[in-house]
């Protein structure tokens, strides 16, 4: 005999708390990756459950496919597991000191000018055509340092550069402006000496 809409409403009911509960306990599963410790932690991301919603729904362990609509997102439940540092690295975080950008950042003339006459080693990784503020193509050479990656625009650097192969190490030293013989305006001047 089939159970009673209710009390399989009420079971459904049921499951929901447990479910909440064991997840409010944040049981931990200890596992090391590399030097620092990190804990394995399982949040489970349960759609409200109507009092007689008696509509089939997947298992945690079941998952979602990528092609499912936000909206049954939101109605099902789901599960997310990852690695999660441990205290004492996320602790360890305020004492750390910045060691690199992953931001790529284009180098103007009033940057390059505070380096002037300043060696700056790095891996001339490729140019590219990056679009500006208004929109347009700029070739640019790309750069990474031992600090940063970087975006040079500068015609002389670019020709320099041009024909060497991506990932050679180039030392770049700016040696400031030079006035334009036939055109108008300034010329940034470059040395740039391959590594070995």
């Amino acid at each position: 005999m089939a159970d009673h809409p209710r009390q399989s409403c009420q079971a459904a009911c049921v499951a929901a708390r447990v479910l909440r509960q064991w997840t409010e306990s944040q049981q931990h599963e200890a596992c090391a990756v590399g030097s620092s410790t990190f804990s394995r932690r399982r949040i489970l991301a349960a759609g409200s459950i109507p009092a007689c919603d008696t509509r089939q729904r997947p298992k945690p362990s079941e998952g979602i496919n990528n092609n499912t609509a936000m909206e049954d997102i939101k109605d099902h439940s789901t599960e997310v597991t990852f690695l999660m540092p441990s205290t004492d690295a996320l602790g360890a975080l305020a004492t750390m000191t910045p060691d690199f950008s992953l931001i790529l950042k284009y180098k103007k003339a009033d940057d390059w000018a505070l380096l002037k006459n300043q060696e700056v080693r790095a891996y001339y990784m490729g140019i590219k055509e990056i679009p500006n503020t208004d929109g347009e193509l700029v070739t640019c050479a790309i750069f990474v340092s031992s600090n940063e990656c970087f975006l040079a625009g500068s015609m002389v650097l670019i020709e320099a550069v041009r024909t060497l192969d991506k990932g050679t190490p180039v030392a770049i030293t700016y040696r400031g402006k030079s006035q334009n013989k036939k055109t108008e305006g300034e010329t940034m001047r470059f040395d740039v000496i391959t590594l070995r």
